[in-house]
Parts: structure tokens; sequence; C-alpha cells
């Protein structure tokens, strides 16, 4: 019996030692449990809103236009004689395009002046005639009739006079129109006769793109047209064999958007270009938006859909020092890029989750990492 009653307690401290073996050994420190713990929660990584300043740069495609566009035709009928120039070639100002028959408009001009010679000498033989009779009329030796009939006729003879001579000046610059120089350097971008062909009164002959002055039209979305203001600066990138940068300003904003893309037209000036620089060429465009000042911007990528309505989640810290997600629905409008401009709902310093956000919920406890 007394054998027995020793052994007892000798059991039982084998049996404790092998319950704390089976246990894993020695406990656990606080620091190991916590680190344990926050495994659990989801990772999410952050983004601290700061007040910023930047100046938008918005980029588009766009394509080379002569700001002119000039349509050469003339006010009479005649034969085409010699075209001096080919589609596609450059032109100088006063160089000869396009020469028409002279037959027809050199008779006109010898008609008309012969016409004129006339005119003016019945416009003398009036003068003399009413001079003649107003100093009878002063001697009261002529009726107050015969006198008014001399003024009407030398009235008569001096309309006829100017009548003629706008015929004859009219004459004169058919003749001159017959041959059809270019009022500006450019192109000609379309032949409409040919030699021999028999042209009328207004019908074009040649379509010409002024080269002098070139712009851009290009297209900038809805999203980024705000921050577009007529005179601001444009750097345009030329590709070709060539490639080179010139510089712009922007000439006009379309006030409407194109009904079928969305996007709004915006027309801009070179300030520069050189002869390699052709109406049609395709213009990669850099505009440079009017500047933003303090400013707080979301990145797109941070919202998301929670009941039809488009939020984000802020990491704030609980009244016991754990870290939860806490979701907010912020008033945005357009900003640039990828980048919303805070309007209400945020503040500087906020914690935005940027990774990680579309499994949370509302103060869902979370890791969080900047």
């Amino acid at each position: 019996m007394t054998t027995r009653l020793r052994l007892l307690p000798l059991l039982l401290t084998a049996s404790t030692l092998l319950l704390l073996s089976a246990c894993g050994g020695e406990p656990q420190s606080t620091t190991e449990i916590t680190e344990t713990a926050e495994k659990r929660f989801p990772s999410v990584s952050v983004q601290q809103l700061a007040l910023a300043s930047l100046t938008p740069k918005i980029g588009s495609v766009g394509e080379v236009q002569a700001a002119e566009r000039i349509e050469m035709s003339v006010d009479f009928s005649a034969p085409v004689v010699t075209i001096h120039v080919r589609e596609g070639e450059s032109i100088q100002r006063g160089q000869l395009l396009l020469e028409l028959d002279v037959t027809k408009l050199q008779f006109r001009v010898d008609q008309t002046h012969q016409a004129l010679q006339q005119a003016e000498s019945r416009l003398n033989e009036s003068r003399d005639n009413l001079e003649r009779r107003e100093v009878l009329a002063k001697q009261h030796n002529l009726s107050k009739e015969a006198l008014d009939s001399a003024r009407h006729e030398y009235r008569r003879a001096q309309a006829e006079v100017a009548e003629v001579r706008a015929l004859a000046g009219l004459a004169e610059r058919d003749l001159a129109d017959s041959r059809v120089v270019s009022p500006v350097d450019g192109l000609l971008d379309k032949k409409l006769v040919e030699v021999g062909e028999t042209v009328q009164p207004g019908q074009q002959l040649l379509v010409l793109q002024a080269t002098e002055v070139l712009e851009v039209e290009t297209f900038v979305s809805e999203r980024d047209i705000n921050y577009v203001r007529v005179g601001a600066h444009a750097e345009v990138l030329i590709e070709g064999w060539r490639s080179h940068r010139y510089q712009a300003v922007v000439q006009s904003v379309g006030a409407a958007a194109d009904s079928r893309t969305g996007n709004f037209v915006v027309k801009l000036l070179l300030r520069e270009h050189d002869l390699f620089v052709r109406p049609g060429m395709t213009a990669r465009v850099t505009i440079t938006g009017t500047p933003l000042e303090n400013i707080l911007l979301l990145p797109e990528d941070a919202l998301v859909d929670r009941q039809r309505k488009r939020v984000v989640f802020v990491v704030v810290e609980d009244g016991q020092g754990q870290q939860r997600a806490v979701l907010r629905q912020p008033r945005l409008k357009v900003g640039l890029g990828d980048q919303l401009v805070v309007v209400s709902g945020l503040s500087v310093d906020d914690q935005v989750v940027v990774q990680g956000q579309r499994a949370l919920v509302d103060g869902a406890r979370v890791s969080a990492a900047l």
C-alpha cells in the first residue's frame, strides 16, 4: 500500500509533461499572438491624399490643314489654252497657273475703248453746247426750255461715259484674268479643267491650299475639353521621314461635341512650318491645359461600386487602435487622365485604399500599408 501511494505523484508529473509537450512546448508571446491575429485581416495598400498643383498635358491626334482653301474661277467664258501646274505641286504667290484664250476678250476690250472714245466725244459736244446756251440765256436770248434741254443732254452724255468706262474696265479686268495666277504660297490641290475645254462664268478651275498659314484640326474628349483654352500653347509632332516638333497655339475650341464620337473639335495655328509640312499629314498634338492649383486628386482605380454608387474606402483607427476600412461616397468631377478632382467627401491626409478595396465592406478590420 505504501509503495502505490509514492508512485502516484510521479505519474502525475509525467502526465503533465506529456500534456505540455503535446501542446507545443513553451507558451506563445504576446507579440506572436498579435501578428497571428493580424494575418487574419485583409491586407490593403493606401494612398495618403495631399493638395497638389499641376498643369495638364492633353494629348491627341490630328490632321494638318490649310488655314485657307481657295477656289479659282473667272467671270467670263473662254477656252483653256495652257495649264502650267500639276496636282500636288507647290506654288508661289504670283505664279502663273493657267491661261485662257484671249481672242474674244481682246475684241471686247477694243470695242469698249472705241465706244468710250465716242461717248467722250459726245460728252465734249454736249458740254460745249450747254456752255453756249448758258451764255445766250444770260443775255435773255434763249428760252428756259432750250437751256433745260441742253442740260439734260449733258447729263445723259455724262452717264453714258460712266457706263461705257465701267464696261471697258470690266473688259480689261477679264483680259487680265485670262492669266490665272496664284494669290498665295501653297499647293495645287485640284485641277478641275483640261486644255481645250471652254469654261463658263463662275466655274471652278483650280483649288489651292494656302500653306502660308497652316492649322491642325484635332479632337479632345469631354473629360479634357474644360482644360483647353483659346490661346493655350501646344506642341505638334509631324511624323514622317523628317519628324519634327512645331510650336502652335489653340485658335478655336468647339462649342458642341461631335454627335458620333462625343469629342470636341479643337483647331491649332502653327506658329512655324516649312515646306515639308503639307495639308493631310498626321500630327500628334500635346496641348498645355489650364493650370490647376491646390486640388485633391483621387486615383480613379480607388473607386468601387456599392449599391449602384461609386464609393471609396478610407482607413481609420477605431477607439481600440485597430485599423478599419470606412466607406465614403465623395463628390468628384472630371479630372485628368486617371485622376479625379475631389469636390467634397474626402480631406487632406485621408488614407484611401487603392489596392484590395474590391472585397471590403464598411467597417471591416484591415492591415494597411502605404
